[in-house]
């Protein structure tokens, strides 16, 4: 025991002293925490699981780029591909077919270089029932990574609409997200709604239901080129109240419950802003005129009917004294004085 325990000792103290031991180039061996306390990349990791279907001419395309930020779902795409050996078995011919169309959508969302061909549909009478609603998926996403939204729309749309599609779920999932990025966030807030109520597309309840937060943000890549309508406006506003009123400690998921509290008290701030920014009124909500913003639409709609709506907007109105008043001294032209 003494022996091993100087042996111990004596190996630790070489790992601080070098992050990585010398040795002969082929058996090198990293002891240092790999970047960012983060393991194999999912892209690398990809990869190896299309090598290891020993595909004819398929070569890797990550070298040393194993540690690069992507946006590409690698670990959706493992995930399925470990279904479908797991339902056809390790050696169907159509893994094969799924994994190289799967790579071509994944080449569009990566930095690597790709040869800009789409998903090619599957031929054969020995194909499994699945073949089809997995091509329709994979060319509607492939259509979405390059930014073409109303082919991917109809893509994802027709594989909703197969029932018992594998992909069904997610398909109902893109066309939301879809009609987000084409700037009808109306359309996309109602398509959540339709998921939410339908039993069938229970496993993407959870992700449908937090993109309300992603479609009504203030501050996120898509916020500058939305155009929402004053009753959406209003709707959210009232789900935003209803979140906050749940307790935690009430639901079936404590954690996520009081996540998405704190992300509707978030939400619920950009509702109050210190004046309007386009007339730079302080008191807006008195006045007679209909504010621009949806936002404000919806917030002089329901403060006279929500006693914390109603609170909060007085609240709120006070910041323009707190941190403006020293500047409007200096500037005798500021809207201010005219309020």
């Amino acid at each position: 025991m003494l022996v091993l325990t100087f042996l111990v000792c004596t190996f630790s103290s070489l790992v601080a002293q070098s992050a990585e031991i010398e040795r002969p180039r082929l058996i090198s061996e990293q002891l240092s925490v790999a970047y960012n306390g983060k393991g194999e990349s999912q892209e690398l990791t990809w990869e190896k699981a299309l090598l290891s279907l020993n595909i004819p001419g398929f070569s890797p395309h990550v070298e040393s780029n194993q540690w690069s930020v992507t946006a590409c779902n690698y670990d959706t795409a493992l995930a399925t591909l470990r279904k479908i050996r797991s339902q056809l078995g390790e050696t169907s011919a159509y893994q094969e077919i799924w994994a190289l169309n799967q790579d071509k959508v994944l080449s569009v969302c990566s930095s690597r270089p790709h040869d800009d061909s789409p998903p090619i549909r599957p031929q054969g009478r020995s194909l499994p029932r699945r073949a089809l609603s997995d091509y329709l998926y994979q060319l509607g996403s492939w259509y979405f990574y390059k930014r073409q939204y109303e082919p991917a729309l109809a893509n994802y749309q027709r594989v909703e609409k197969m029932i018992g599609a594998p992909q069904r779920a997610y398909a109902a999932y893109m066309v939301m997200r879809t009609l987000t990025y084409l700037d009808r966030p109306d359309e996309a807030y109602r398509k959540i709604e339709q998921i939410l109520a339908d039993r069938s597309l229970a496993e993407i309840h959870s992700i449908t239901g937090n993109y309300r937060f992603v479609i009504m943000s203030n501050s996120s890549y898509l916020s500058a080129r939305q155009h929402i309508s004053p009753e959406l406006a209003e709707k959210h506003l009232r789900w935003l109240l209803s979140i906050i009123s749940v307790n935690p400690e009430n639901t079936t998921n404590p954690q996520q419950a009081a996540k998405d509290s704190s992300d509707a008290m978030m939400q619920l701030n950009s509702y109050f802003p210190e004046y309007d920014y386009d007339s730079h009124a302080i008191d807006w909500w008195l006045e007679n005129t209909t504010p621009d913003s949806p936002r404000m639409q919806a917030v002089m709609s329901v403060a006279p009917k929500v006693d914390l709506i109603d609170w909060m907007q007085a609240k709120w109105a006070y910041n323009i004294f707190a941190i403006d008043w020293i500047w409007t001294l200096h500037d005798g032209q500021n809207p201010y004085w005219e309020q």
